[in-house]
């Protein structure tokens, strides 16, 4: 309790009704129920305390609460009497009550992610952002889950169904190890007791999966889907505006007749002749992108590898760049989305290019399967393509070495020599 005590009196409506605020704060202390004071403030707020000591003699106050009656405080004081009689500690239980409410509101998926371990990623991990999207991402139907009810059986659903969505069992072991790693740190931190898939194993990955290109057809549908799409595009924004200008309405913005409609075609040309993997295009910044000398620079922070990789730019995708450097060279980002911030999304377009090209099972990191099968088909080394692609080891390399039969002929052709 405090050595002074500046005022006291029976703390009633009537009674604290006159009480005016000071240059400082002060204590108003009731005569009748121990501990039970009114602190009013410089601004005139009125909140209502609990002084008492705990079962070691520690001296502890408790907030009841202000913008109450005096009538309803001294409720509340009385009943936190008995419970302090009884011997609890109503400071330190009403800290584990809000410690474990907190807890409580991070116990789903999402909520964990948002509200916790996104700041966590962000300032700890130098690839936090990208393992955040790929938690968000990957595991949006688990959103609403329970941490600890994540169970074995949830990620065989999971992993069933993103095989069906075409994604393959690196990617997802990927994915599943940021998942294991974000709950072994809910787990340390004291937001969950149990981790259901601690020693879940993603299992054996599959060395013969099918490597998917586009055949000739299909690289030429492609194309010319990409084509109609432009000139659909420009016809509907054409009729927009005459539409708009008949009734006096302010106009769109025309499309360039030597440029794009949008970022769809120049990612989907830079994708099939560089090879570049999805993100590292989405972050691609001007600022490595070398027109003069035909060379894009994957920095260490972008790449996956996280070693800095140079890759030259063939007439295709130079021809893009340049023809997208003229609409939106000005900002920071290759393709930037609305708030001039990278691209993180562009499945919806994406997926109506391959409807309208009539392609199937085709996904966009197949993109990047494509330039190395072409590379390897055309006769170029396996270590050229490996340190294009960007890949740390031959051995990941070395899945399209059956696209290159004719240099295997060759090299048994040899012997009779």
């Amino acid at each position: 309790m405090p050595k002074k005590t500046e005022m006291r009196l029976k703390l009633t409506i009537k009674s604290v009704k006159p009480l005016k605020p000071r240059a400082k704060y002060y204590d108003v202390w009731d005569e009748e129920l121990k501990g039970f004071f009114l602190r009013v403030m410089p601004s005139g707020t009125h909140t209502y305390y609990l002084f008492y000591r705990n079962k070691l003699n520690q001296k502890r106050t408790y907030k009841i609460g202000k913008g109450l009656t005096a009538v309803q405080a001294r409720d509340i004081a009385q009943k936190k009497h008995g419970d302090i009689s009884n011997g609890i500690d109503i400071v330190d239980s009403e800290k584990v009550a809000k410690a474990k409410a907190e807890k409580q509101k991070a116990s789903t998926l999402h909520t964990f992610i948002e509200s916790v371990y996104k700041s966590w990623l962000l300032e700890n991990r130098r690839s936090g952002q990208d393992a955040y999207e790929r938690l968000t991402r990957s595991f949006s139907k688990l959103a609403n889950k329970q941490l600890e009810a994540i169970t074995p059986w949830d990620i065989e659903l999971w992993r069933k169904e993103k095989k069906k969505d075409g994604l393959g069992d690196s990617t997802l072991k990927r994915d599943l190890s940021e998942l294991k790693t974000m709950l072994k740190r809910a787990k340390r931190w004291g937001f969950i007791e149990t981790n259901q898939i601690y020693d879940f194993q993603y299992g054996r990955l599959n060395d013969n999966a099918v490597i998917r290109y586009l055949s000739d057809n299909e690289r030429k549908r492609l194309f010319n889907a990409l084509d109609d799409r432009e000139q659909e595009l420009r016809a509907k924004r054409e009729s927009g505006n005459e539409w708009r200008k008949a009734r006096g309405y302010e106009l769109m913005s025309d499309f360039k007749c030597d440029g794009y409609v949008d970022h769809l075609q120049p990612v989907v040309v830079l994708a099939l002749n560089t090879g570049l993997r999805r993100g590292e295009i989405f972050k691609l910044s001007w600022s490595n992108v070398n027109l003069s000398s035909k060379q894009i620079t994957v920095i260490s922070t972008t790449a996956k590898s996280k070693k800095a990789r140079y890759l030259p730019l063939n007439n295709e995708a130079l021809a893009a760049l340049k023809t997208w450097n003229k609409q939106t060279g000005s900002g920071e980002y290759v393709f930037p989305n609305k708030d001039n911030q990278p691209l993180t999304n562009i499945k919806r377009s994406w997926t109506s290019l391959l409807d309208r090209a009539g392609i199937t099972n085709f996904r966009f990191h197949d993109m990047r399967h494509d330039f190395a099968s072409q590379l390897v088909m055309k006769g170029v080394s396996l270590y050229t393509v490996k340190d294009l692609l960007g890949h740390s080891t031959i051995q990941m390399t070395e899945r399209y070495a059956h696209l290159a039969p004719k240099q295997l002929e060759d090299a048994v052709n040899l012997l009779n020599d």
